[in-house]
């Protein structure tokens, strides 16, 4: 390995931060949505984990064209957390942690998650000022949409061609240290093995 490996990336957008202009979505709209059964069919999960994240003070926005789901984002008000690293930490009540975004197959490539982003950051702005996403290495899906609706990206992850896990700052270092993964990543970092730095490499080289 010759070059470093991103292997996830952390944006930020801030309450006064400009929004940038989009191409019209026409029927598009985006609204909370409490129907844990709907919400259930959508993600194919259990009703139970539905109302899970509920409990733990998320809001599930849906994003719909002509009054059909066509995708959903979940928005974190007290706990933000990365299921698959057991990753979690608290949330100041001015943060947001936006996640777990899926547009449906069908309508993908119009558009529809910066539309979404920027309708949870309007009506999220209401009470909250910062705002947190982040996106594996290889989603350049992801990156697109997120930096399309007016994110600024503030650190990276890297393995380094040294092996070394690494966090990279970008950006208003005043932001990055405001993240409140910030710490939780660096302290998790310090606890991955060799052997699991070795299979985070070859997940990323195949």
């Amino acid at each position: 390995m010759n070059d470093p490996i991103i292997l996830g990336c952390e944006y930020n957008w801030w309450l006064g931060d400009p929004l940038p202009e989009l191409e019209p979505l026409e029927g598009f709209r985006a609204a909370v949505v409490e129907d844990v059964d709907l919400l259930a069919r959508l993600h194919d999960v259990a009703p139970e984990e539905i109302q899970r994240r509920f409990e733990e003070g998320n809001r599930c926005y849906l994003a719909f064209l002509d009054d059909v789901p066509v995708g959903y984002g979940w928005v974190a008000t007290k706990v933000g957390q990365i299921m698959e690293a057991g990753l979690s930490w608290m949330l100041a009540p001015q943060d947001r942690h936006l996640w777990d975004f899926v547009t449906l197959p069908p309508y993908r490539g119009r558009g529809v998650y910066p539309h979404l982003l920027q309708a949870i950051l309007k009506a999220e702005s209401k009470q909250a000022e910062h705002f947190w996403i982040g996106h594996r290495g290889d989603n350049h899906a992801s990156q697109r949409g997120i930096v399309k609706a007016g994110f600024k990206l503030h650190w990276q992850f890297i393995l380094t061609p040294e092996g070394e896990l690494e966090h990279q700052p970008h950006g208003d270092m005043s932001r990055v240290k405001a993240d409140p993964r910030w710490g939780i990543t660096q302290a998790a970092f310090e606890k991955i093995s060799a052997e699991l730095v070795e299979q985070i490499r070859s997940q990323f080289d195949s």
